[in-house]
């Protein structure tokens, strides 16, 4: 129920979310300012306006509550990430990704003599079985038993 959005709740649930909230003021506490963090963080995605949010984390940090004043302190250090995130709407996580194959590649393979095969590998784990496609038209590829040279337009044909 803490987790839910306010939206999504029951009547039922409103109210006894009311009630825990005067019991316990600190979860309370924290209920409020993840659905305040929740509203900036839409504005922010919808309008591109982050001041407020920056606003939020200021006051995040200097809270009465160690766990939300930590949350603030984390926001804080990233906030050059999280300016830019909202400035342009993407992340680094789709080149992280291939990064991290191609680390997991070198490891496997513990090393290859040849760079050009270490490629291959790279194409072949990231775009599938297709290696001909980023062969140069002069080098040699083996296919099936015969070495051949070309594209793979050339090979087909």
């Amino acid at each position: 129920m803490w987790l839910k959005s306010t939206d999504k709740l029951s009547q039922e649930q409103i109210e006894q979310l009311a009630l825990l909230s005067e019991e316990y003021a600190d979860l309370g506490e924290n209920y409020r300012h993840k659905h305040i963090f929740k509203d900036l963080l839409d504005q922010a995605v919808n309008d591109s306006r982050i001041m407020p949010l920056k606003a939020w984390i200021k006051q995040a940090k200097v809270s009465a509550i160690p766990e939300l004043a930590k949350v603030g302190k984390t926001l804080s250090r990233h906030w050059f990430g999280i300016k830019t995130y909202f400035k342009w709407l993407q992340s680094d996580g789709y080149a992280e990704r291939i990064n991290l194959a191609i680390r997991e590649i070198k490891r496997v393979a513990k090393g290859y003599r040849n760079p050009q095969n270490f490629i291959h590998m790279i194409y072949f784990h990231l775009e599938g079985p297709n290696l001909l496609t980023h062969t140069k038209s002069e080098e040699p590829v083996l296919f099936g038993d015969e070495l051949h040279t070309g594209s793979f337009a050339e090979l087909m044909s």
